[in-house]
C-alpha cells in the first residue's frame, strides 16, 4: 500500500457505520445536535433522509495544528484503529488511470446489525492556492467478489475536508451518505447518528494534540505525502 493510499483509507473507513448523506438539500434542512463552544469543540448537524433509514450527519471541529502533521496523523497505520469506529480490516485493492484508489474495507457492525464490507473508489484534490484537501468516495461495490460472512455496502459518497484557517487551525469536517443494505432499528439509526462523528472527530483531535505529531519529522512526511495527490486546483 503507498503511502498516500494509507492516508486516504482509514478516512473511508469510517464511512460503513455512519449515516451520513451529502448536505444536497438546502442548509436549513440540518438541525443543530450539538454547538462547539470553542474551535476546538466539536460541532454535529443531523437531518432525515426521506426515504432513508438513518439520519443524515456533519461533523466538525479545529485542530491547532498544521495540514502537514495532520496529514501524517492520519497515515499512520498504527493509529488508525484509535479514531477510526469498529474498524476490522482496510486493504488497497487498485489503481484506477486517473490515480483514484480502490480500497476493500471491513467493518465489525454493531449488535443487531450484521458485519460490513465496501470497496470505495477515492479521489484527492489539494486546493494549491488555499491548502485545502478534500477527498471524495464512492462505492464500487462489484470491484471484488462479495463475502458471504460480509454484507456489501451497495451505496456510499462522501466528503472529508481538511481546511487550513485564517487563525492557524485546520478545520476537520466529515460528510457523506451510505445505504446500509438491510435494515438497521431506529433506535440505533438516532444514536448513531451522533456516536460516531463525536468519536472519530474527538479522536482525531486529541491524537493530533501529542507530541509526536507536532514534530518537525511529523510535519515534513505529511508535505511529502501531500506532493504525492494529482489532482490539484490552483
Amino acid at each position: 500500500m503507498t503511502r498516500l493510499a494509507r492516508f486516504v483509507v482509514p478516512l473511508l473507513a469510517l464511512l460503513l457505520l455512519s449515516p451520513a448523506v451529502m448536505a444536497s438539500g438546502k442548509e436549513d434542512s440540518w438541525v443543530v445536535a450539538a454547538k462547539a463552544r470553542s474551535p476546538q469543540d466539536i460541532s454535529l448537524w443531523t437531518r432525515v433522509v426521506p426515504g432513508a433509514e438513518l439520519k443524515a450527519f456533519r461533523g466538525a471541529t479545529h485542530t491547532d495544528t498544521d495540514i502537514a502533521s495532520a496529514v501524517a496523523m492520519l497515515n499512520d497505520e498504527a493509529t488508525i484503529c484509535h479514531w477510526t469506529f469498529r474498524c476490522e480490516e482496510v486493504r488497497k485493492v487498485g489503481t484506477a488511470e486517473n490515480g483514484d484508489v480502490y480500497f476493500y474495507l471491513k467493518i465489525k457492525g454493531l449488535w443487531p446489525v450484521s458485519d460490513r464490507d465496501a470497496v470505495i473508489r477515492a479521489h484527492p484534490i489539494l486546493n494549491t492556492r488555499t491548502g485545502e484537501l478534500v477527498i471524495t468516495g464512492v462505492a464500487a461495490p462489484d470491484y471484488l467478489p462479495r463475502s458471504p460472512s460480509h454484507v456489501r455496502i451497495p451505496s456510499i459518497e462522501s466528503t472529508w475536508r481538511l481546511t487550513p484557517t485564517a487563525n492557524n487551525l485546520v478545520r476537520v469536517e466529515w460528510e457523506g451518505h451510505v445505504d446500509p443494505a438491510g435494515s438497521v432499528p431506529r433506535w440505533m439509526s438516532n444514536a448513531i447518528a451522533t456516536l460516531i462523528p463525536r468519536f472519530t472527530l474527538n479522536k482525531i483531535r486529541n491524537l493530533l494534540a501529542e507530541p509526536q505529531w507536532r514534530s518537525p519529522a511529523a510535519r515534513e512526511a505529511g508535505q511529502a505525502l501531500l506532493a504525492q495527490v494529482r489532482h490539484r486546483v490552483p
